[in-house]
């Protein structure tokens, strides 16, 4: 995604550390995965933020992919 995106080339070893770490802490955030007939075919990484003029968290819905057949 992020070469399609900005033609950038990631270091993977950071990218599964991050990947990693939000499983590690449910606080970081949660993946949502859409699947045709048991294939993965797009993704999604929710975070979170606390606004305290809202008093509540606000969502960021980011890295979004959909495989380009779907």
């Amino acid at each position: 995604m992020a070469w399609e995106t900005e033609q950038k080339v990631l270091d993977r070893a950071t990218v599964a550390g991050g990947v990693e770490a939000v499983f590690a802490d449910v606080g970081r955030g949660f993946y949502l995965v859409a699947a045709d007939d048991g294939v993965v075919v797009g993704s999604l990484l929710v975070t979170k933020e606390w606004s305290d003029w809202r008093n509540t968290d606000i969502w960021y819905i980011q890295s979004v992919y959909v495989v380009a057949s779907h």
